[in-house]
């Protein structure tokens, strides 16, 4: 390698990037979560865009609500929620809303800055975002919330030679690529920063030695049944259905929808020899995790 040669060395920072510890809940959100009814419902209602930068809002919105699926609230569709909402939404107090939506919870979010500054051999993002838990039945706030990304690319050339690539290379980074990074990050640290709930009690009256997920043989021949758990459209949330349920000791599966015109991934448990233990397990689901299974005929082996 001759003595002009250029060699780059790549600095990229994140700052208050990492994974978030959820801050000790509020008085409020311990008194809701603790309520009977089950399971508790939330709604992430369009953000607010203060940005200028078009639909950062929605994408930060798409990203707080995959990653807050993985917690133990029963969420809403993102597309469900935006069929309902009235034009004047955001005028109606989070009561109105939470009628209208059928939601025991909403969430309002907010994107304030979203930013990339480049300076030839320095570059910034700057994502910020905070979110409103409020509850629908008393309009107290539960949750409240915001956080702050920041990706820094630095760089320093090892001769002047080295400038013009370099900067190069920082602009190679400043792309639609790094900000969609930014916008999950946001998305993850802002779904971080809600409590889940807390764990449900011990699921009683199944017997003294049978646990909640204990499928029951049938004889030859005999009809048999099994719990569709949720169809989802995306095989990535239908894992993460699995996931949940393998958590609490329940041997689910995927398996995709037959005959439907759009593909759709079901996640399944069973087989169980009666209606009946179909019916007591997936009472025991309900009340542990975010699902409302139906007992069905099972599929033919």
């Amino acid at each position: 390698m001759n003595k002009w040669a250029v060699v780059v060395w790549l600095v990229v920072m994140c700052t208050a990037c990492g994974p978030q510890q959820p801050p000790p809940p509020s008085s409020h959100f311990v008194t809701w979560s603790r309520q009977e009814t089950s399971p508790r419902q939330l709604c992430v209602l369009p953000f607010t865009n203060e940005t200028g930068q078009a639909d950062v809002g929605g994408q930060v919105r798409r990203s707080f609500a995959g990653h807050l699926s993985t917690k133990r609230f029963k969420d809403v569709e993102l597309h469900e929620i935006d069929t309902k909402l009235p034009a004047d939404w955001r005028q109606l107090p989070a009561q109105s809303l939470g009628e209208i939506l059928g939601c025991h919870a909403l969430v309002y979010g907010i994107v304030t800055q979203a930013n990339r500054l480049y300076l030839g051999l320095y570059a910034d993002i700057a994502l910020d975002g905070g979110i409103l838990l409020i509850d629908t039945q008393t309009g107290r706030t539960l949750v409240e919330e915001s956080y702050a990304t920041r990706f820094r690319y630095g760089e320093v050339p090892l001769s002047l030679l080295g400038i013009v690539p370099s900067a190069v290379m920082i602009l190679r980074h400043i792309t639609n690529e790094q900000m969609l990074r930014a916008i999950d990050d946001l998305g993850r640290n802002l779904a971080a920063l809600v409590p889940d709930l807390p764990p449900p009690p011990p699921v009683s009256g199944l017997g003294p030695t049978e646990t909640p997920n204990t499928p029951s043989a049938a004889p030859d021949g005999a009809v048999v049944y099994q719990l569709q758990i949720a169809a989802f459209r995306s095989s990535e949330r239908a894992t993460r259905a699995v996931r949940l349920l393998q958590d609490e000791g329940y041997r689910a599966e995927v398996v995709d929808l037959p005959g439907a015109d759009t593909r759709w991934y079901r996640v399944v448990l069973g087989p169980f020899a009666s209606a009946e233990r179909a019916e007591q397990v997936a009472a025991a689901i309900g009340r542990l995790l975010p699902f409302s299974p139906i007992v069905k005929i099972a599929d033919p082996p």
